[in-house]
């Protein structure tokens, strides 16, 4: 896509509504984008832009600005000029976490006060006061660079429209302490990254959360115990939260849970799943179990799993692959996969590849790839 592409594109096209560069190759919006003074939606989600033009602020009618996973780092102090911005995203997912990255975003943004969704900014003690103008927010992502348990609280508090809520340290060392936290009633979403003793006891109140993801250090109980009885709770991401040998999943334990991710468990030995928890599982993701060499044990209960994924497991998944039991108890399941890195490129394989392997086959590939 050459340069001059995008400049008559600014030039020559002034009424456009929505510019959509998602995946495109290009590295640079040209400065005149700002002239597009009808621009409604604008997204450079997935591109290698690393800087926005100071002209952004021009875009008054800009409700959508999507910076998903491109390499922006920074907003424009001109931001504050949209006031009729609803939609700021700025991170990128990974296979294990729930959100990396973050854009550092200036003072005077409370101007945007229709702004709906806000993720993911890094704010400190300054900017957290900032936050609580934005009554609007439904949904919210910070990461907390330099501020306190007073400023966070009162903030997330002043909040009542919020649906969704991220909250990250710069580290899971740092501690996070939000239990004088009053959310707002209708959360749907909590995503937490940091160090805690203990989950807050206001999570087990949440009558309508559906999705929850943990990246916590520090915890002394299995946090699984407690949530599993939450009733509405349709997904679950848990990072480096359990400590002990075996993963044990009771009867009646998350009865609506549809997927389930379990990432970075490293002492975990055995998994046991009782016949009657997790009804509902659809997707299940667990990984890297480096202890972990049998097949999980009960996974046959798991009647409704549709997709079932071994992060970075290659070498564990060889040895439940020969077990005789291997393709009695995983028949139900349409999707088997296993993931592996190999010189920091990720590869996806399915265990139906593997099964259609001669065994001479099957260990030539083993002896390559781990």
């Amino acid at each position: 896509m050459p340069n001059s592409f995008l400049t008559t594109l600014v030039v020559d096209f002034k009424l456009i509504k929505v510019l959509d560069f998602e995946d495109s190759p290009i590295k640079h919006l040209p400065e005149r984008v700002g002239n597009l003074f009808r621009l409604h939606y604008l997204s450079v989600k997935n591109t290698k832009i690393n800087a926005l033009p100071k002209s952004l602020g021009k875009l008054l009618n800009l409700e959508t600005l999507n910076l998903k996973c491109s390499l922006v780092t920074e907003l424009p102090l001109e931001i504050k000029n949209l006031k009729k911005l609803r939609y700021l995203a700025a991170y990128s997912s990974s296979l294990n976490r729930n959100y990396e990255g973050d854009v550092k975003i200036h003072a005077g943004f409370s101007s945007l006060m229709e702004l709906q969704r806000l993720i993911l900014v890094e704010v400190d003690f300054k900017e957290l006061k900032e936050l609580t103008k934005l009554r609007q927010l439904r949904k919210l992502g910070i990461r907390l660079t330099n501020g306190n348990k007073k400023d966070l609280c009162a903030c997330i508090g002043n909040l009542e429209k919020l649906v969704s809520l991220t909250i990250l340290l710069t580290s899971r060392e740092e501690i996070l302490d939000i239990e004088s936290i009053s959310p707002p009633h209708g959360l749907q979403r909590l995503y937490l990254t940091g160090n805690m003793k203990k989950l807050p006891y206001w999570i087990f109140k949440l009558e309508y959360i559906v999705r929850i993801g943990l990246d916590l250090s520090g915890l002394t109980d299995d946090p699984m115990i407690v949530l599993q009885g939450l009733p509405n709770l349709l997904e679950l991401r848990l990072c480096e939260t359990c400590h002990g040998e075996q993963l044990h999943f009771k009867e009646g334990w998350f009865p609506k849970l549809k997927i389930l991710l379990l990432v970075d468990f490293k002492e975990v030995e055995l998994m046991i799943i009782d016949k009657g928890a997790k009804p509902n599982l659809e997707e299940l993701l667990i990984g890297p179990y480096p202890r972990l060499k049998e097949i999980p044990i009960g996974i046959e209960h798991l009647r409704n799993l549709r997709i079932l994924k071994f992060c970075l497991m290659l070498k564990e998944i060889c040895y439940m692959i020969k077990d005789k039991k291997w393709k009695k108890v995983t028949q139900h399941i349409p999707e088997v996969r296993v993931t592996f890195k190999k010189e920091g490129e990720l590869f996806h394989v399915t265990t139906k590849y593997f099964l259609s392997l001669s065994p001479v086959n099957f260990e030539q590939f083993i002896e390559k790839w781990v």
